[in-house]
């Protein structure tokens, strides 16, 4: 089966057909139809055999294109097992492009722990590319712990430009001198003109 055109009808029950389409995929050695056959596998919402099939593809030998593919359609799953999955893969995979296609789906999955994943990696990857792939898609995201992870990229602490963003709230009302105080406002307050 060098190339394959793949056309069900019907109804299947979720084991079968993933049996079916995984059986297939071993069979099959072009890249193509592989990564089809990987999206029919990733749209099952059974995860308990779905994960752990598209898990051995995203962490084996494949090709990136079809490890890629797995790492999409691990985060389709939304489920607890596949964050842990491309966690492990954000953060050790051998192929730094696999490392950003993990990031990248963790900030798709609608979990809570995703967006903490991601300010974990911000802060901590080991490697540059995944850094920023980190903060541009915890950018992304709405979540009251992300402005304070991205304002600390912004201003570090100790940072000239965070000390001037205090001094100038300093030089604005009694009011928001007081509330600067709180967060180490820098010298006398100065009277609005």
């Amino acid at each position: 089966m060098d190339a394959c055109t793949l056309c069900l009808a019907g109804v299947a029950e979720n084991a079968p057909s993933l049996d079916f389409l995984e059986k297939m995929y071993t069979r099959i050695k072009p890249i193509k139809p592989r990564d089809g056959l990987l999206g029919a596998i990733g749209v099952h919402q059974e995860h308990g055999p779905t994960v752990p099939f598209l898990a051995r593809i995203l962490n084996g030998n494949e090709d990136d294109r079809i490890r890629k593919q797995a790492s999409f359609w691990l985060g389709q799953q939304d489920v607890p097992e596949a964050l842990s999955i491309l966690d492990r893969a954000d953060r050790t995979d051998r192929s730094v492009e696999i490392r950003k296609q993990a990031v990248f789906t963790v900030s798709q999955l609608s979990l809570p722990k995703a967006t903490d994943t991601l300010i974990g990696l911000s802060r901590n990857a080991d490697t540059r590319e995944v850094k920023k792939q980190a903060l541009f898609w915890l950018a992304q995201r709405a979540s009251q712990n992300v402005g304070e992870t991205i304002r600390g990229f912004v201003y570090p602490a100790g940072h000239f430009l965070a000390r001037s963003e205090r001094r100038l709230a300093c030089r604005r009302s009694p009011d928001q001198h007081r509330a600067a105080q709180v967060g180490g406002c820098p010298g006398p307050m100065v009277s609005p003109t």
